[in-house]
C-alpha cells in the first residue's frame, strides 16, 4: 500500500518483524548512557493491537519487546495515526526554548508510558512521525551500581542566588557531578566559576558545602526539588 505522500508503507507483519528484530539488537547492547524515549501507553497499545491481529497481547504483563513483537497479525485493523504524546506532558509550553518539555510528576511505566530503545524509536518515528520527542538517559543504579535504569525523572533542582533573590529551576542528571552543576549554575546567573562557591541549600540554609567537584549529586545525596545556592566569594 501507499501512503498519501507516495511512500511505500510496510503491511502490519512487515513492521512487527522489522522493530523485534531491531529490539532484539537494542535490548542485548543496552549500556550506560544509552538513550531511550518515552511513548505514550495508549498509541503504544494501538500499535501493538495494529500488528498483533490474530491473537491477544498484553503490552503490560513485564514481557520483552522482543517477546511482545513476536506473535502472528494480520492487517484489519485501522493504522496508527501520528504518534502522540500529548498526554504525557504539560498543556502550558515553556516561552524559553532551553527549558525542556516537563512530563507530569506522576507517571507510571506500564500504565502512562513504554521505554523504547533509541532504534526503535527513530523506526517508529520514520514511519509515522509526530512527538513530542522525550528522550531519557540510562544510568547505573542499585546498591552495587551495576544495573542499569533509564532516568525517566532526573533531578529538579531549585538554583537560589540569595543576595540578589534570583532563582532558576534546572533538570541535571543524579549521576552528573558537583562540577557540571556548578558550571551550570554560573551559566545561567552570568557568573565567574572561579568566584563561585555552591551550598547544598536544604531548608534555605547553608546545609554544606559542595566543593568536592567530581562528586556526583546521587552520592552527594541531593533530592529531587531540593534548593542550591550558588554564592559569590570575594578574593
Amino acid at each position: 500500500m501507499c501512503s498519501s505522500g507516495g511512500r511505500t508503507e510496510l503491511t502490519p507483519e512487515e513492521e512487527r518483524i522489522m522493530i523485534r528484530d531491531i529490539a532484539l539488537t537494542a535490548e542485548a547492547n543496552t549500556k550506560e548512557g544509552d538513550v531511550f524515549y518515552l511513548i505514550t501507553q495508549r498509541w503504544w497499545q494501538h500499535w501493538i493491537e495494529y500488528v498483533n491481529q490474530d491473537q491477544p497481547v498484553n503490552a503490560n504483563d513485564g514481557s520483552s519487546f522482543a517477546e511482545i513483537y513476536d506473535s502472528f497479525g494480520s492487517s484489519m485493523l485501522k493504522r496508527p495515526a501520528n504518534i502522540d504524546n500529548s498526554d504525557l506532558i504539560y498543556d502550558a509550553a515553556s516561552e524559553d526554548s532551553s527549558v525542556s518539555i516537563e512530563i507530569h510528576d506522576t507517571l507510571l511505566e506500564g500504565r502512562d508510558y513504554v521505554l523504547l530503545p533509541q532504534e526503535v524509536w527513530k523506526q517508529l518515528y520514520l514511519w509515522y512521525g509526530g512527538g513530542p520527542t522525550l528522550a531519557r538517559k540510562v544510568i547505573s543504579a542499585g546498591l552495587s551500581q551495576t544495573e542499569l535504569a533509564v532516568e525517566v525523572y532526573p533531578l529538579r533542582l531549585q538554583l537560589l542566588e540569595v543576595g540578589k533573590g534570583d532563582r532558576s529551576t534546572i533538570r541535571i542528571s543524579k549521576k552528573e557531578t558537583i562540577g557540571e552543576l556548578h558550571r551550570r549554575a554560573c551559566e545561567i546567573f552570568d557568573l565567574n566559576l572561579e568566584q563561585v562557591c555552591i551550598w547544598d541549600y536544604y531548608g534555605h540554609r547553608k546545609h554544606a558545602l559542595m566543593n568536592d567537584m567530581d562528586k556526583t549529586l546521587d552520592d552527594a545525596n541531593i533530592q529531587m526539588d531540593q534548593d542550591v545556592n550558588p554564592e559569590r566569594v570575594l578574593k
